[in-house]
């Protein structure tokens, strides 16, 4: 007589509680995957806003200082305006001076005209609205002018005759009453010009805008 042995084999399936571990296991992992891509999301986009930030501030103050290399003369500033003229060769003879070896002074070539880099408000900017303190007084609570800049060419009545823009609408913030911030134009020694800018510059990521100022300043010595 044959006997027969029956063997027993385990399920290839998983336990409960095994399937329960893998689902815990793999909602880690797939959390802290979720926490480095969010990281490296967000230093993507702060390094994208400071590249922009300090690209056109530079930008500006360059366009604004290549005006500055002919040995031009001021002739009036405050803080949002800055009116000055540069040597021209009026009468045509080769040379920037008259029959009196007097410097010709002026704009386009014209005698007496000038040139003006002038601020020009376009609406206001609040720190509450936009998450940040300008000014770095501890609060968000002040609310500053925007607007942009253009280099006028005015003739000697001071009838403009033409402009040309610098920095676009809602570029560059001036104070407003009650806020402070650093003038546009100022003249802090003798034949010097320093030109400060406060830019705003707004990145919008997964339909959040987060919003910086970005300053520079430059101090231009006239020849």
């Amino acid at each position: 007589m044959k006997t027969r042995i029956v063997q027993h084999h385990r399920c290839a399936g998983l336990t409960t509680l095994e399937m329960a571990v893998a689902l815990f296991l793999g909602s880690v992992v797939i959390s802290m995957i979720g926490m480095t891509l969010s990281s490296a999301y967000g230093v993507g986009a702060e390094v994208q806003i400071s590249a922009r930030g300090n690209l056109e501030v530079s930008r500006v103050l360059d366009t604004m200082a290549r005006r500055f290399t002919s040995s031009p003369r001021i002739i009036a500033f405050n803080d949002t305006s800055l009116l000055f003229q540069e040597p021209v060769d009026h009468d045509s003879d080769g040379d920037i001076v008259d029959s009196n070896s007097v410097v010709e002074f002026g704009a386009e070539d014209n005698l007496g005209w000038s040139y003006e880099y002038l601020w020009v408000q376009t609406g206001s900017f609040s720190e509450s609205t936009h998450g940040v303190d300008v000014n770095s007084d501890g609060d968000e609570g002040d609310l500053f002018q925007e607007g942009g800049l253009v280099l006028r060419v005015v003739d000697s009545s001071g009838v403009e005759q033409g402009r040309n823009t610098v920095a676009g609408a809602g570029v560059v913030l001036q104070e407003a009453v009650g806020s402070t911030i650093p003038e546009l134009f100022t003249m802090p020694f003798a034949n010097t010009v320093q030109i400060e800018l406060s830019v705003p510059i707004s990145e919008t990521r997964a339909g959040l805008v987060r919003t910086e100022v970005f300053q520079g300043r430059r101090l231009i010595t006239l020849r």
